[in-house]
């Protein structure tokens, strides 16, 4: 049921809607997936699936490998 979980570890996904991507501050690039697509079903949904997710709020905390998915505005604001 939650098959592929061990492998998106430590991965970034992005949430379609989210107001980052709405105001321009961050851009969808090859390394990084929307959460919606992932087949299998978000960490914690899928019976008796124990893997969590962490949600991150701030620029700032983007992990260091993802930080190309920042755009120039999304720079100059943080």
């Amino acid at each position: 049921m939650h098959n592929n979980h061990w492998k998106r570890e430590g991965k970034l996904y992005l949430f379609r809607n989210s107001e980052a991507l709405k105001k321009g501050l961050i851009k969808k690039t090859k390394d990084v997936q929307y959460a919606d697509e992932i087949e299998d079903g978000l960490p914690g949904i899928p019976i008796n699936c124990r893997c969590t997710m962490r949600l991150i709020y701030r620029l700032y905390e983007i992990p260091s490998e993802y930080k190309n998915i920042i755009t120039q505005k999304g720079k100059e604001l943080s």
